[in-house]
């Protein structure tokens, strides 16, 4: 993800404007709001939001140097939507940017975990995320699954919109486990009589029954999906 100093000279750049105070005077701000924000690590997303929705500039370009062109399509699977872009038009602030970790877990066999970077990150509406969701997005993270054996709910490639704080499991909600240093994508199921059912959604893989007692290490609650249409 860009800097603060890097996002202000790629709106020089693309804009041909030779100061930073013009920049600052289009996001509507100041060199001493940006520079007090620096010294706080606190990051102007708000400011960035409003000014790409009304420049109808690509946000990803600004953010990641990367083009929203080239990534898939992303739609929800669950009950309620991401707010279309004339809603975002009307309520341009209160975004909240989720990492998206350069990690992939597994809807197969288990899928070990390469690395833990940041490598970009996604714009949703805080009142959505908080309203829809009901989570606190300062616990949500997004990571990619992999394998088949959650078809049809989500296909290989999904991305998974992960809420980490998990204060009880629910019966038949969907969970990313860490299993032996692997992470896996399953739905968990309570049997009643002192067992748990980790189960695919794809029938062509067998289910896992373990106890209550067991250790059962869960890395949070898939809350939202998006895949390609």
């Amino acid at each position: 993800m860009n800097t603060i100093s890097e996002v202000i000279e790629k709106i020089k750049k693309m804009k041909g404007i030779k100061t930073k105070e013009k920049v600052y005077e289009l996001l509507g701000t100041t060199r001493n709001s940006i520079f007090n924000r620096q010294r706080r690590n606190k990051f102007p997303y708000q400011e960035i939001v409003t000014y790409c929705l009304r420049e109808n500039i690509d946000i990803n370009e600004i953010l990641t140097n990367q083009s929203s062109a080239a990534q898939p399509k992303i739609r929800p699977i669950r009950s309620g939507t991401i707010p279309t872009e004339q809603e975002q038009s009307i309520d341009q602030g209160g975004y909240v940017f989720v990492p998206k970790y350069d990690v992939q877990v597994s809807a197969g066999q288990g899928s070990l975990i390469h690395s833990e970077q940041i490598v970009s990150h996604l714009a949703f509406q805080e009142n959505w995320i908080r309203q829809e969701l009901g989570i606190d997005p300062d616990h949500i993270v997004l990571i990619q699954a992999v394998g088949d054996s959650m078809n049809p709910t989500f296909n290989a490639g999904a991305l998974l919109l992960v809420n980490t704080k998990v204060n009880q499991i629910k019966n038949d909600s969907i969970y990313v486990i860490n299993r032996d240093d692997e992470l896996i994508v399953k739905r968990i199921q309570d049997l009643w009589n002192g067992q748990i059912k980790i189960k695919s959604d794809n029938p062509k893989y067998e289910p896992l029954i373990i106890q209550k007692t067991d250790v059962l290490k869960i890395v949070g609650e898939v809350v939202w999906v998006g895949q390609k249409n």
